[in-house]
């Protein structure tokens, strides 16, 4: 299979992102709208599509202040085209993205389980005398 990375969502492709959305345990409630959303304020992102069918099989967004952060979001792929190598090609996309050079921190959440496949593209989990926290606004639900 032929696939090609995208950095546009034709309205076919937002389609299939919801779907893959709908794959994941974190995202089972995404909806359309939530699509727009998610694309429309995202310093970008990268599709991975089947260039004979153009259906989009993997996702992942980037936040960034361009001038020292960029966090990952939203790594997705197909779960009946995982273990392809198309999140790798997501990953490195972003890691060699032209925007994104002189950054020197890029920074993604994962589960513990995924740890081991995102240090292969160098990701650690040392934040120096640094840590990672959250704060949660009451009454306001998580999609």
């Amino acid at each position: 299979m032929k696939t090609e990375l995208i950095t546009v969502l034709k309205q076919s492709q937002k389609q299939d992102l919801l779907k893959l959305y709908h794959q994941a345990w974190w995202s089972k409630d995404r909806t359309e709208d939530h699509v727009d959303f998610i694309l429309a304020n995202s310093s970008l992102y990268v599709g991975i599509v089947d260039s004979q069918t153009n259906r989009l099989l993997g996702f992942l967004r980037v936040l960034t202040d361009y001038f020292k952060f960029a966090y990952i979001y939203d790594v997705i792929v197909d779960e009946n085209h995982q273990n392809l190598g198309l999140g790798k090609q997501l990953i490195q996309s972003v890691m060699d993205h032209p925007s994104l050079q002189t950054i020197p921190y890029i920074e993604l959440v994962c589960k513990k389980t995924k740890q081991s496949y995102y240090e292969q593209f160098g990701f650690t989990d040392n934040y120096g005398d640094s840590t990672s926290m959250r704060f949660v606004r009451p009454g306001v639900k998580s999609l």
